[in-house]
């Protein structure tokens, strides 16, 4: 039986044994070409109307054989120019749905043709992830990521690490904020990035110290370090004494965050 792969949504991963084409989408699946005919037609799709059209729908059995049918395809067939109609079915015309055969969907990085979600992983992992993540990002998150303290502390932290809090940077940098605007809220004289909104700050610096001071002296330990905790996490050696020190790192930029977002917007 004849095979087509479905390479626009599975990237080659997912194919269709050729059935009645009942289940198969008529403008969303590869199912005539390397590519959806949504994308290959869109002026024609856009003029559709029937998004949901499976393609056994959009044609009919006679007597004669298996003939496309642009009235099922399109709401207004007359608006339909005739040399892009006329494009489309020189694509599908090989196309002869089988009624009496169900189409049948096949995993086919996989010999048993099933989906696995490994399979799935070491296909599209490069796709999904991009660039490498530099290591000391992954190992400062991955030991964060074990301390026992609420979730939105986590979460929060996992976002410093990776650089995706929403400071004024990053949003002018998206085009949200104007560059007159960017000024950090504590010291009005320095544009807010990550790196000064929460240690390179004069005020915030002050904050630091007082924690660092209340800790207590930690030998293994900066005062600069203790402003990147995660990323020095591995020199504190006890167990437990890291996770305590992760645990006031956390709740100390919390509170830096909530403050400054209270000056912001109250």
């Amino acid at each position: 039986m004849e095979v087509e792969d479905f390479s626009g949504r599975g990237g080659g991963a997912v194919s269709c044994n050729i059935g009645s084409r009942a289940d198969s989408p008529f403008w969303h699946c590869c199912w005539a070409a390397n590519q959806p005919l949504t994308a290959a037609f869109p002026e024609l799709y856009m003029l559709a109307g029937r998004d949901g059209l499976s393609v056994a729908d959009a044609g009919i059995h006679t007597s004669t054989g298996w003939v496309w049918n642009g009235n099922a395809i399109f709401e207004d067939v007359g608006a339909v120019k005739d040399f892009l109609w006329q494009e489309m079915y020189l694509s599908i015309q090989h196309i002869i749905p089988n009624p009496t055969v169900k189409d049948s969907f096949v995993w086919s990085i996989t010999n048993e043709g099933v989906f696995t979600v490994k399979s799935c992983y070491e296909r599209f992992k490069a796709k999904l992830f991009g660039l490498s993540i530099d290591p000391s990002i992954v190992k400062a998150a991955s030991l964060l990521w074990k301390v026992k303290t609420p979730s939105k502390l986590l979460f929060f932290g996992w976002r410093i690490i990776h650089n995706r809090i929403a400071s004024k940077a990053q949003l002018h940098k998206r085009g949200i904020l104007d560059s007159s605007v960017l000024n950090y809220v504590f010291c009005s004289v320095v544009d807010e990035n990550l790196s000064h909104l929460l240690g390179g700050c004069v005020v915030v610096v002050g904050v630091w110290k007082k924690v660092f001071e209340w800790i207590g002296a930690i030998d293994v330990l900066s005062l600069e370090e203790f402003f990147r905790f995660p990323f020095a996490m591995h020199k504190v050696k006890s167990t437990d004494c890291r996770a305590t020190i992760a645990v006031i790192w956390l709740a100390t930029v919390w509170g830096i965050w909530l403050e400054r977002n209270a000056i912001i917007f109250k």
